[in-house]
């Protein structure tokens, strides 16, 4: 029996408006383990600012930006993994060892982990390696208090930093 995983992990990055995601993210691309990941940024507005502050971060990550597929639609989520998977396997861009997934500030990480679990491809193809919620120190209080997404963000957390 193979005990080893061979699915694609998945990191699904998580945390209010402001909380520090992309600036986490943006370090993690520098480091050995994330250098070749494949990202998806989803964002509100129509300037992909996210995307933007990234590109310069790696050479090698492929970014997918698209309109708030994680509050609206998770067919959209699945659809964007489903052809990151088939423009890997058929060598349309680079390998990638893993996959971000960073929410706009309002998303809920629950319904974007459901969307990993109601696909049979991705499934099959992807595993969730955690959920990582950003919070910010100096507005942690205020936030939590203020905003159920917030709330729903960090009780959805593996790791909160």
């Amino acid at each position: 029996m193979n005990t080893h995983d061979n699915r694609i992990p998945v990191y699904l990055l998580t945390g209010y408006l402001g909380s520090g995601k992309t600036s986490l993210l943006k370090a993690w691309l520098g480091q050995d383990a994330f250098k070749d990941a494949a990202l998806v940024i989803n964002e509100l507005g129509e300037v992909g600012l996210d995307n933007q502050l990234l590109r310069g971060a790696t050479e090698s990550a492929a970014l997918v930006a698209s309109a708030c597929v994680c509050c609206t639609g998770l067919p959209g989520l699945a659809e964007a993994l489903e052809d990151l998977f088939w423009a890997r396997l058929e060598r349309r861009m680079p390998r990638f060892p893993n996959l971000v997934i960073e929410t706009t500030g309002l998303a809920e990480p629950g319904p974007v982990a459901e969307a990993l679990r109601s696909s049979d491809l991705l499934k099959e193809r992807y595993r969730l390696a955690g959920v990582i919620t950003c919070l910010s120190a100096s507005t942690a209080d205020a936030v939590l208090q203020q905003h159920a997404e917030a709330r729903a963000q960090l009780a959805g957390a593996d790791v909160s930093r």
